[in-house]
Order: C-alpha cells, then structure tokens, then sequence
C-alpha cells in the first residue's frame, strides 16, 4: 500500500478522493482492542460464554485436568506467592524454562496478573545457552521441571541467580502455593496496556545470539481479537454436532510465541478442551486423537509430513480431526493434497513472526485446500 500524495495547489485535485483510492480495508469485522491487560481479558471478562467448571486443559498421557475456576485460582495463588516470597514488582521477569504440562499456564498468567513479565525459553538449552536469556532479561526468578533442573541450577548460579529462585514446577508443596487461599476478584496492577510489557520471546533472528521481542499486553489481545475475526466462529466451546465442543493438542512447545498465542490465550479465550502433551510422537498423538476425538490441530510441516508418510497411521481413527492449522514454515502444496487425500484432512495455512504476536496472515475456511496465502 502506498502513502498519501501530496499535490500543489496548481494541479487541482481532490486531495480527499485521491486518499480514498489508497485506503485498503479488509473483507473481515473491524476489530475493537480493549484498554485491558491480558489477565484481565482472559479471566475478569463478563462475557465469557462458557461456565466456570469448564475442563480447559489436561494431560493427555494421565488425563489430569484442570477447570477455568482451578487454572484461575491456582495463577492467582502462584502470583501472591511471588508477591509475598520476593515482593515481585511490576515489570520484573520471571523466566520459564519447562516443557509443556497443565501445570504451566497457571504460572504463566499469575504472574501476569501481578504485572510480571514472562520470558519462556527452549527446554533443550544447554546451561551456557539459558545464561543468555536470564541475564539479558534481568530475570528474578527462574521456573523449571526435574528434568531441567540440574541446567536451571547450573545456569541460575552463573547468572547471579539465588538457589531459592529456581522453582521446580513438580517438587511445589501446597505450603509453597499457599493452600490454594486467594480468589475472588483480581485487577492486575496494568496502567497501559498498550506498553505494558507481558512477554520476553527470544527469536534467534540472523546474526549473534536471540534477540528478545517485546510484547506488550495490548499486542496479545489484538492478535487473539484479529485471529477471532477471521475464524468467525470456526471454532467453540460448545460447537460440534451434539454440542460437545471443539477439542484440540498441545504439543507445540509453549515457549514459542505460535504456542503462547493460540495453545494458552487462543483456547481460554474460546473455552477449547485442550489435551497437553509434552512433544510431538507420532503415536501418542495419533491415540491421543482417537481417544478424545481431537476436532482441531495447531501444527508444523513436519508433522503433516509424518502423517502421509508413516505406514502406522491405519492402525488409528482420525475421523474426528476435520482440520488442522499449519504454521511456522511453508507448507507444500503435495503435502497437503496428499493429507486430504489420505485422511480426509484439510489444512489452513497461516504465517507470522513473534514481533507480529505472531499471525499476520491467515488462510479463512474456504481457502484451506490452496496452495499459498495470498489472493489473485
């Protein structure tokens, strides 16, 4: 899209009508960001169109679950404790370094709604490489699992860090979250949403090490608010033919900003049943999709590639997966013949980066058996 023009007087021309011909609009509802931080549009909403004991996410492999009411209480209970443990200010960062778990999304809006700053980075880092991240980020503590746990030490001592500022997700008592004891209504201490920061992600861009994008409360919204306008409903709580509601995976990891946005904020947003799974294996996702007849899939190519591929995937029913959406790298057209062909499946397509938050472009629901993301 081009400027303005600017004409001298002399050429007499409707300055007005020449503007006009330069105004692109989109086909979709304009969209209106609330001045709200993100914990305030996800959990103090008034028009939240599912109930309170709604199921959101649980682990595939146990089938542990938590409700709204439970992630809602445990993320406030989590940020109290940062509260009263480290006097945790506005603005300071909590680093998580974890793979995806049910137990994650409480600590990542708890802090939020205490106006922390959350900064999640690659569960695979060797300790030199998580060194980077928490010093850059002037991070104050450090969420981690058992597994990562001797890296999260070895790298918190490096960086200056406090052995009691490692919190290890799976070793919490109930006297660390406080018994569970705060609820109720919450504002969280956000004067502008549009600056205020909510996310560290770090991108690797080109050259030198990851960059850290800054993303505040405001890009957050406006990007679940602009994805909400395009799907129009593609999606719901309680859509399906019996009402049963759509259902989708987590296995795309939650420190990457495509799992942040649409497997954390996306699926609250709507009240989708969500079913966490560590890391992509191609059979227990398979099982995990015939098992809770999984109606949606937030994916990357090579996992399209794997489906096509893979002789195994006749032992499982799929049939409930009637789309998936594809993200993060091109996807070939073949791949996505052959995957309709196979098994039925259609694919969208989407592109983004994380400054973006991340989606710029989205394929709508009769375009998703094209070939790019553009139009003629």
């Amino acid at each position: 899209m081009t400027g303005p023009r600017c004409f001298c007087q002399t050429n007499r021309v409707d300055l007005t009508v020449v503007l006009m011909m330069d105004v692109v609009t989109s086909p979709f509802p304009s969209v209106a960001i609330p001045d709200v931080d993100l914990w305030s549009f996800l959990f103090e909403r008034a028009d939240r169109p599912y109930p309170a004991d709604k199921v959101l996410f649980t682990a595939a492999d146990t089938e542990r679950c938590l409700t709204y009411t439970q992630i809602r209480q445990r993320a406030l209970t989590f940020g109290h404790s940062l509260r009263r443990k480290w006097d945790w200010q506005k603005g300071d960062v909590l680093v998580v370094f974890t793979t995806n778990s049910i137990d994650v999304p409480p600590v990542v809006w708890g802090t939020l709604a205490i106006g922390g700053v959350v900064c999640p980075v690659n569960p695979n880092y060797r300790a030199e490489e998580l060194l980077h991240p928490l010093q850059d980020s002037e991070a104050r503590a450090l969420v981690t699992q058992r597994a990562q746990a001797t890296v999260a030490f070895q790298a918190a001592k490096r960086a200056g860090l406090p052995r009691d500022r490692v919190i290890v997700l799976d070793e919490l008592t109930e006297d660390d979250l406080d018994h569970g004891r705060v609820n109720g209504p919450h504002s969280a201490p956000i004067d502008r949403p549009a600056e205020d920061l909510a996310f560290l992600v770090y991108s690797s861009g080109t050259t030198g090490l990851p960059k850290a994008v800054m993303l505040s409360h405001r890009n957050m919204i406006a990007n679940l608010l602009q994805t909400a306008s395009v799907d129009n409903g593609v999606l719901a709580w309680n859509g399906g033919m019996h009402g049963e509601g759509d259902s989708t995976l987590a296995l795309l990891p939650f420190f990457h900003i495509y799992g942040i946005t649409y497997l954390l904020n996306h699926t609250v947003y709507l009240g989708l049943s969500t079913f966490v799974m560590p890391r992509f294996q191609f059979d227990p996702f398979c099982a995990a999709i015939q098992k809770h007849r999984i109606t949606y899939a937030y994916v990357v190519p090579p996992i399209i590639l794997e489906l096509v591929s893979n002789p195994r995937i006749t032992e499982y029913d799929l049939s409930s997966l009637r789309m998936m959406l594809s993200a993060a790298a091109p996807l070939a057209v073949e791949l996505i013949q052959t995957l309709h062909q196979k098994l039925n499946i259609n694919v969208r397509q989407a592109y983004g980066m994380s400054e973006c938050a991340p989606c710029t472009h989205m394929q709508v629901i009769i375009e998703c058996q094209t070939i790019t993301l553009g139009r003629n």
